[in-house]
């Protein structure tokens, strides 16, 4: 089960009594709990609701899981970054025969904020329970932007949502925390693009992705000037070529489709479901031959052998990849 059909079941009011969430998408996993916990809020949540943090014993788990609910009908136990499912965690086999004969008037639900180890017993034994929250599509988070903004009274413009996504990345913490500096400085009630350059902290992979721009428009002078702010920032340079390497990449795969080789949507597929980038990545493609885009991905992966390998320092690595993919020139297909 993902996310998705857990929201579902949430609508439907048909939720198992016991679940194991896991995935690195957190925000979204704190929803859904916050969905789950308001459920059981108005039955006496002080009594019917316990929540464990990661340094929880195991007996008082135990007997959480085995307490009956008061004046209510269920009761609800959220365990939290539980040992007994972490590599190096305390086994906890009271825990598993406990989950093992749980009551129907319990609902328990192990909260993990990343993985949990499958070789662990707990982890196997609570296998047909688990939940994966994954990354979203774009498509969700625009949808989650579009009603947040909407509940707020503030309107998207075209472009905006897909831009914040394209600067910041597609961990919806760092989105919602980026559309809340948004939803502060919006004073007419509608978010723009430029809204989004000016008041949005950009990641590694958009600042990047600057960069590369004024390299495929042939703006070296500024491109380097780029460069140098982001390893002002504290940026190490083998981690910018493979920002420079997924930029490259995005003209093969935007090439690959304009040729009929792939299918549009199975290009934005493997741009990370990002159709800004796609679209950006199409325009600019077509300014390249295939063999040229070949030839600087060749670069890129010839500069990273040289720093791993201690022949080249890290930033002129960089620099020799940059050099190499603008000297691919502007030829047009």
């Amino acid at each position: 089960m993902d996310h998705r059909e857990l929201n579902e079941a949430i609508k439907k009011g048909e939720l198992n009594n016991l679940y194991l969430f896991y995935g690195e998408e957190n925000f979204t996993k704190e929803r859904s709990l916050k969905r789950i916990m308001e459920l059981y809020a108005g039955g006496f949540p002080e009594l019917n609701i316990t929540v464990f943090q990661e340094s929880a014993g195991e007996d008082e788990i135990v007997a959480a899981l085995e307490a009956l609910p008061m004046f209510s009908d269920k009761r609800l136990v959220v365990i939290k970054d539980c040992p007994a499912l972490m590599s190096k965690g305390a086994d906890m086999p009271k825990v598993t025969k406990a989950v093992e004969q749980l009551m129907d008037t319990t609902m328990a639900i192990f909260y993990m904020r990343n993985k949990a180890d499958g070789k662990r017993t707990l982890t196997k034994a609570l296998k047909p329970h688990m939940v994966e929250f994954g990354r979203l599509k774009e498509s969700e988070i625009t949808q989650y932007l579009r009603i947040d903004g909407r509940r707020r009274g503030v309107k998207w413009e075209g472009g905006a949502m897909e831009r914040l996504i394209f600067n910041v990345g597609d961990e919806m913490s760092s989105i919602a925390l980026e559309a809340e500096k948004l939803y502060a400085a919006c004073e007419n009630g509608c978010i723009t693009m430029e809204d989004v350059d000016r008041y949005c902290t950009k990641n590694i992979t958009s600042n990047v992705f600057s960069m590369m721009d004024l390299v495929l428009r042939g703006r070296m002078l500024e491109a380097n000037e780029k460069l140098e702010e982001i390893l002002a920032d504290g940026e190490q340079p083998v981690m910018l070529l493979g920002g420079i390497a997924y930029r490259v990449r995005g003209l093969s795969i935007a090439k690959a489709a304009k040729r009929g080789e792939i299918t549009q949507q199975e290009a934005i597929k493997r741009l990370r479901g990002s159709r800004y980038f796609f679209q950006n990545a199409t325009k600019e493609a077509s300014k390249y031959t295939k063999s040229q885009i070949d030839g600087a991905l060749k670069a890129i992966t010839e500069a990273e052998f040289m720093i791993k390998s201690g022949q080249m320092r890290d930033k002129t690595a960089v620099m020799t990849a940059i050099f190499a993919i603008f000297a691919a020139g502007r030829e047009r297909t």
